[in-house]
């Protein structure tokens, strides 16, 4: 979840550095390789960025770069890590919609989400873990129940609001 780069670099070779797998030791940047990053970068709403020096933009920025790095790879499997952590709400949202039609695209997507409401709305099966185990592993709709978020996280919605329950999260 955290978001340095370990040299100074522009936007776009950062992102770039997702299509090293496809290119030998100093072979040249390939037609397909910048156009992958040029996708890539529009997925994660970051084309207007290419220019700018990564270690000058803000946390959101940053964290929209690292995910554009990640789908400039084209892997069959794609592994988030809170990919929406600090971003505002219209990232999240472009996010992962982005990640939904990598999904209708054939690609496996596998994110981690403290957003309940945003995974039931996207994420077509959940696991909820609790206490480093499998809780719940079913369809978002039925692995996000009541029963489940009171259990695990110890919180109920009363009238419309959230809140804590009496009770403190099952231990397992």
């Amino acid at each position: 979840q955290e978001r340095t780069a370990y040299w100074q670099q522009n936007v776009f070779d950062l992102v770039a550095l997702g299509r090293a797998p496809y290119r030998g030791n100093l072979a040249r940047f390939s037609a397909e390789d910048k156009a992958k990053t040029s996708r890539a970068l529009h997925i994660a709403g970051c084309e207007d960025l290419h220019n700018r020096q990564f270690e000058h933009l803000s946390g959101g920025e940053q964290a929209r770069v690292h995910l554009a790095r990640a789908l400039a790879v084209d892997a069959p499997v794609l592994l988030a890590d809170e990919p929406i952590a600090a971003l505002d709400p219209y990232y999240q949202i472009s996010i992962l919609t982005a990640l939904q039609e990598e999904v209708k695209s054939g690609k496996t997507v596998i994110v981690s989400l403290h957003d309940l409401s945003l995974a039931k709305q996207f994420c077509s099966r959940v696991w909820v873990l609790h206490e480093s185990q499998i809780y719940k592993d079913a369809p978002a709709r039925t692995a996000l129940n009541a029963k489940t978020i009171k259990d695990v996280f110890a919180v109920e919605i009363k009238n419309g609001r959230t809140v804590l329950s009496a009770q403190t999260p099952v231990k397992n």
